[in-house]
């Protein structure tokens, strides 16, 4: 449901819905998204039932099943997962691809459930000809290697001095490889952070400077609980981690009456950290929302860093990095920026 709200959010900013004239058909947006498990696919896709214009392109790495059942109709899987440098899209069963399906064929609970069945139990499925034709007029596919994840990753921080982690490297390729035609609005979804793919970074010949609340992860203790397969295992841990999660929350609710403070105070009245959608001195955020130390800042105006020119045609949902998120240090506020 989060998810719904990233697309209709960049269709508000960047489809140019707003100086439509009254009575006039609303513009389409194309959005591209790097795709595993089509979750975010579902969701856009959930939009456009909504009478939402959007034009939906999945973007996948060697693990291209979804990519297979657009163009082919070869919904199966391969032998292996194939590792990537965009790990969390490896993904040879694409569990939303049952939300889709379901909404393709008008909510047929009973020709979808037998499609999954036979898919789950034989890890293949041969879409029938109208079925696949059904997918490719609301979905648009492509898929993209390792070497084109890092060209990706290169060629944006030379031309917008920017570092992409891999799996929006995955969706940015699109913009290189097949640029949108004239009077085209699009936009291309990102994931995560570079902060947590280094070593794809380093492959790419380029550096990201941790922030602190990132390093400082490394620093804390490890906890952890072996969860022994009991006969009626699914049961016993769901109660394990209730009981977990109710010791936490008792922990927070302590710490905060030790302190005086309630999440409301630390929030302030507009929900986001510190109340203004702003981050606290001492962490410095570029143009575009994301945050970088202030060497790697100075590296940027050294080699002549264009300011982010506003929603044009790339869009973030969210600020990428959790660490900093859950210690109320950043906005959750979107940010985006335009690609050369």
């Amino acid at each position: 449901m989060i998810q719904l709200a990233h697309f209709l959010y960049a269709y508000l900013e960047l489809s140019g819905a707003g100086q439509s004239e009254a009575g006039a058909a609303l513009p389409e947006l194309e959005v591209v998204v790097p795709t595993g498990g089509a979750g975010n696919i579902a969701a856009g896709l959930l939009v456009k039932r909504m009478g939402v214009p959007l034009k939906l392109v999945a973007m996948v790495n060697s693990n291209d099943v979804v990519h297979r059942a657009v163009t082919e109709g070869d919904f199966s899987m391969a032998a292996n997962v194939t590792q990537t440098l965009a790990p969390a899209i490896d993904i040879q069963d694409p569990y939303n691809m049952e939300r889709v399906f379901w909404l393709l064929l008008d909510r047929d609970g009973a020709s979808v459930k037998i499609m999954m069945e036979e898919f789950q139990n034989t890890h293949k499925y041969s879409l029938p000809e109208n079925h696949r034709k059904l997918l490719s007029q609301v979905l648009s596919t492509g898929t993209v290697s390792d070497d084109g994840i890092l060209e990706t990753m290169r060629r944006c921080w030379d031309e917008n001095q920017y570092v992409l982690c891999p799996h929006s490297a995955v969706a940015v390729w699109q913009h290189y490889h097949c640029p949108p035609r004239p009077g085209i609005n699009r936009c291309y979804i990102a994931t995560a952070s570079p902060a947590k793919f280094q070593a794809a970074v380093q492959r790419a010949g380029l550096t990201f400077d941790l922030p602190e609340a990132v390093q400082a992860l490394d620093k804390l203790p490890t906890r952890y609980q072996i969860l022994e397969r009991s006969p009626d295992w699914c049961k016993d841990w769901e109660q394990t981690l209730r009981e977990k999660i109710q010791a936490l929350r008792l922990l927070s609710v302590s710490s905060q009456e030790g302190t005086g403070r309630t999440t409301r105070d630390r929030l302030g009245q507009t929900g986001r950290p510190g109340g203004t959608g702003r981050t606290e001195p001492g962490f410095p955020v570029c143009e575009g929302g994301t945050r970088r130390s202030e060497r790697t800042r100075q590296q940027q105006r050294g080699r002549g860093r264009r300011e982010c020119s506003g929603f044009d045609c790339f869009t973030c949902p969210l600020t990428c990095l959790q660490a900093e998120a859950t210690s109320h240090r950043s906005s959750l506020a979107p940010h985006s920026f335009t690609l050369s």
